[in-house]
């Protein structure tokens, strides 16, 4: 990463950006420079521009009320908002610009659907005004919701024409048809099928020609199109996201039909989507689709197991997932009046439920000591009744935030912290390695995980703890909301370079400790509504307290406390609960009491 996408990457408007979306706009952008004294009169100007270098003094309002733009800055046209600076702009020294035009602007998000949704969700955060053009974007909770099958004959098509029926019901709905063959979805609601959309699209235009062409509707409610259906070439992966962006517009629920056949559309189409409900014939038949989910879902995707019970085979409750009922359409029967049927069914409610519902997150901040006091405003926002759809964190946040949520109970939640957070537990982690290439190995933490968390799966959870960790070879991150708990929470203590990496999906990743921290903003991009956030400060930073912790492991977490390199944090939550640590002596059980003293004191005010 060069210093232009560094700075892109630190501006909030593309803080959610992922770094291949960020190089990608690096690449729509130009460089300008503007010696010192050079003058820019901002209403001529349409473009937004981002300063790279150098400082500038811009006159707000074409008055007297001046500010200044160092590196990180914007002004100009902010696209899809009514705001544009006014008065001039002049370099205060020799600079540098990185100037996008309105227009390349708009291609960036067309071909980046989840890049539009974070950056509509961090215009409103910031409070700016929306222009014509995001009201139409942002007026609606586009949902994409990914019916997948592995095999043929599992009822992906059915599943999927009943879900569409059940989401019709709250909000507009289409389907896309992506299999290639079987019975299609139009076949269910007994409607001609179109052509199957083949080509490339590379404006907005061409794209909505071609779903207004193609886009039949089944009723007001609920409409179909066909991307992949009976297709003679397999479809370019490049038209999902301009097409999302198009049918973002003007439908509250996004369900794609998607089979196997065609690996590079399939992986595209999980990188786009909110939540994968994964059709099975047997329970145990889910194991076999653990490391392909593992490996593509990187953005805290949702997945649902869902078993289809061919008339009962399977019983019994299981983690993760839910039966449907195949409908039992007998022959000469409409299949249609069996699929509203079901739409209007407490199995369709159920469904929903689980599915389509709303869903808010908690972020605790990324930390390793102070990890304790998330520990205490878990437990206050549970006694509270507090319903959350996720909570996303890494470090030793995330451990705490996974241990907490597998506790059947507040006392079994305490007994594992009790066994995790004093500092002569977390000393005893610290498997001593030949200093080579790490310093202390992950075989202790690991056995210790697998002992408390045994072979659950993140994905199994009601709320679904995401980790954030970074990949040791290419010192990139990556949001996992589906793995082994175990292998999750070890990679999350294992801070690099001192300690081994843990290796998951085929690469060995770390907590990215102190260089990637979790953040608001990084699930601006996926269908969670409500956010709040934790934030913990501490003046002068935690101590362990004695001499029994290795002197290497004490100065390395000193040296985190003073690593500032994202002083953002938490800034864009749409709340945030700060917790004040007054002491500097680390004692957990202590810290716990007084974060969960302080949330409840806060949820009395009712200003969370």
């Amino acid at each position: 990463m060069d210093i232009v996408e560094s700075i892109l990457g630190s501006v909030p408007l593309f803080s959610h950006c992922t770094l291949a979306e960020i190089e990608r706009l690096r690449g729509q952008g130009r460089i300008v420079h503007l010696p010192r004294g050079q003058k820019l009169d901002v209403r001529a100007l349409s473009t937004l521009n981002v300063v790279i270098k150098g400082l500038f003094e811009i006159d707000a309002l074409g008055q007297n009320d001046v500010m200044y733009l160092s590196p990180g800055s914007c002004f100009g046209e902010t696209p899809f908002t009514a705001y544009k600076h006014r008065g001039s702009v002049k370099a205060l020294a020799d600079s540098e610009l990185c100037v996008f035009e309105i227009d390349e602007m708009f291609r960036f998000f067309l071909a980046s659907f989840k890049a539009m949704r974070g950056y509509l969700k961090t215009l409103a955060r910031l409070g700016f005004e929306l222009s014509e053009a995001g009201q139409r974007h942002a007026g609606t909770t586009a949902r994409v919701l990914t019916v997948y099958g592995k095999s043929e004959g599992l009822g992906t098509s059915i599943f999927a024409s009943c879900l569409g029926a059940a989401c019709a019901g709250r909000g507009r709905t289409i389907i896309l048809d992506m299999s290639y063959r079987g019975t299609s979805v139009f076949d269910y609601f007994e409607q001609r099928i179109t052509g199957a959309i083949s080509q490339k699209s590379n404006s907005g235009s061409p794209a909505s020609e071609i779903i207004g062409e193609r886009v039949v509707e089944v009723d007001g409610r609920l409409s179909l199109i066909n991307i992949a259906f009976g297709a003679k070439v397999r479809v370019n992966p490049d038209i999902l996201s301009p097409m999302l962006f198009v049918l973002s517009r003007e439908y509250e629920f996004i369900i794609i039909d998607l089979t196997d056949e065609d690996p590079e559309l399939r992986d595209r189409v999980f990188s786009l989507t909110d939540s994968v409900c994964a059709m099975l014939s047997r329970v145990r038949d889910r194991e076999a689709m653990f490391n392909m989910f593992d490996a593509a879902l990187t953005e805290g995707q949702r997945v649902v197991y869902v078993v289809n019970r061919h008339g009962g085979k399977e019983q019994g409750p299981f983690e993760g997932g839910l039966y449907f009922e195949e409908l039992a359409v007998k022959k000469g029967e409409s299949s249609v009046n069996a699929i509203r049927d079901f739409a209007s069914s407490k199995n369709a409610a159920d469904l929903l439920g689980i599915i389509a519902s709303s869903r808010s997150a908690l972020v605790c901040q990324s930390a390793t000591l102070e990890a304790a006091a998330c520990a205490g405003a878990l437990r206050a926002l549970s006694a509270a009744g507090k319903d959350l759809g996720a909570v996303y964190s890494s470090s030793y946040s995330y451990i705490v935030s996974l241990l907490f949520l597998a506790s059947r109970d507040p006392e079994e939640f305490d007994a594992l912290m009790e066994r995790f957070l004093p500092g002569e537990k977390l000393e005893s982690f610290l498997d001593i390695a030949f200093p080579e290439n790490h310093v202390f190995g992950a075989g202790k933490i690991r056995r210790f995980m697998k002992e408390v968390l045994g072979d659950r799966r993140v994905e199994f959870f009601k709320c679904v703890p995401i980790a954030l960790l970074t990949e040791k070879s290419r010192s990139s991150s990556r949001l996992f909301s589906c793995g082994d708990a175990r292998d999750l929470a070890a990679a999350s203590f294992c801070m690099h370079p001192l300690f081994q990496s843990v290796e998951i999906a085929g690469s060995e990743y770390h907590s990215g400790m102190p260089f990637r921290k979790a953040r608001p903003e990084d699930l601006f991009r996926s269908d969670l509504g409500d956010i709040i956030s934790i934030r913990v400060r501490n003046r002068h930073g935690l101590e362990l307290p004695g001499q029994r912790a290795i002197r290497l492991y004490r100065n390395y977490l000193s040296v985190l406390y003073g690593w500032e390199s994202e002083a953002r944090l938490n800034e864009l939550a749409g709340r945030t609960i700060s917790i004040e640590l007054p002491d500097r002596e680390y004692e957990p059980l202590k810290i716990m009491k007084l974060s969960e003293e302080t949330v409840n004191k806060l949820l009395i005010a009712k200003r969370i």
